[in-house]
């Protein structure tokens, strides 16, 4: 065993690779599922290289001090394509599971459907699989906040807004539900990681009330049963109109969307003193509801605006985890190989860190 592990380490380290040998040799299932679920990235490289460090016998000083083989590195048209990793969280994999099992997941994680399941069959190695699978939903769903339970309800209820044949009347409804939720998700992880950071744990709050605030909003459950029981769009709800218009808004540039705030902001400003100089009852009607127009597509210019704000906040302080990440592993390891390979990195996400700094000053002006 450790033979064949410090001929891993000694030569390109292929993540895939690292993962068979822990899969073979490592001794924690949790970290196995976590490797195999969250595919590559700092974290799970560092951890996974870590953890074969330990099976191996060596010291950290050893390891620092460990000659690296040279191998040939294929061109880039040798180098096979592969999909980039997709990132799974609980609710995910709990959704999947009860999918493949044809229930849903609160009957999944129910002791009855549990001791059901495994009584149906005798005691063989692919019921053992299944037992584990069904514990761990178990723990899962338990250990999952009362907003991702809600959110995990909402999708089973709705399962056709993720079908590429709903409408985009509904998918726009829903749009900026499911990407709070995506951010409410990251910021829940990111800060298991990373505790004491103030900005995400904002950032974390934020996306959460958002997603709390949609789940309880009738009118827009009211849409989604009445389409689901239907198969057509009620269009009752405010909220319709308003989605067909966020859909324009969010298609706009960073600099068309300052552009037509301003524009608002001025027609809201005429049609205040339109209303101080309406001479009659009939005029004053029409300048109140020019006012009002404009300050509804003010506030929906400006809910996007905040929006794509704190996206970019979100988003930068995601790379600058990632760069602290590459530098600091630049410093931990000796080899030439490593250190140039975090240096690239570093300064790829340095550029990166810029254009969203850059973009938000021109949403801040």
């Amino acid at each position: 065993m450790k033979e064949q592990i410090i001929s891993y380490l000694e030569g390109p380290r292929d993540y895939s690779q690292g993962v068979a040998l822990y899969e073979q040799f490592g001794p924690n299932r949790m970290l196995k599922a976590k490797f195999r679920q969250l595919g590559e990235c700092e974290m799970t490289r560092g951890t996974l290289i870590e953890e074969l460090r330990k099976l191996s016998g060596m010291s950290e000083a050893e390891f620092a001090g460990m000659h690296r083989k040279a191998h040939h590195i294929p061109s880039k048209a040798e180098q096979p394509v592969s999909p980039a990793p997709v990132r799974m969280y609980a609710d995910d994999l709990l959704i999947a599971l009860a999918s493949r099992l044809g229930v849903t997941v609160e009957k999944l994680v129910s002791d009855d459907f549990v001791k059901e399941r495994l009584s149906q069959s005798p005691d063989t190695e692919q019921v053992r699989g299944l037992k584990e699978e069904l514990e761990n939903a178990q723990s899962k769903y338990s250990e999952a906040p009362e907003t991702v339970r809600k959110a995990i309800r909402f999708r089973e209820e709705f399962p056709f807004l993720r079908q590429p044949d709903c409408p985009d009347e509904l998918k726009v409804l829903v749009a900026d539900m499911f990407s709070a939720y995506d951010l409410y998700r990251e910021s829940h992880r990111m800060l298991v990681e990373t505790p004491d950071d103030v900005a995400t744990g904002e950032t974390y709050l934020w996306a959460k009330t958002a997603v709390e605030n949609f789940l309880e909003n009738r009118q827009m459950w009211e849409e989604l049963e009445y389409y689901k029981n239907n198969g057509e769009i009620l269009g009752k709800a405010q909220a319709m109109r308003q989605a067909r218009e966020k859909q324009e808004i969010s298609s706009l540039t960073d600099l068309e969307l300052s552009k037509q705030l301003g524009n608002a902001k001025s027609n809201i400003s005429k049609g205040k003193n339109e209303l101080e100089k309406a001479p009659d009852e009939e005029k004053r009607a029409k300048a109140m509801e020019k006012t009002l127009k404009w300050t509804e597509r003010k506030n929906l210019l400006e809910a996007e605006m905040e929006s794509r704000k704190k996206k970019l906040i979100f988003h930068r302080r995601r790379l600058e985890i990632k760069r602290a990440s590459w530098l600091k592993m630049g410093t931990r390891y000796l080899h030439p190989c490593d250190r140039s390979e975090a240096g690239m990195q570093a300064r790829k996400l340095d550029n990166e860190i810029l254009s969203c700094n850059n973009r938000l000053m021109n949403l801040y002006e």
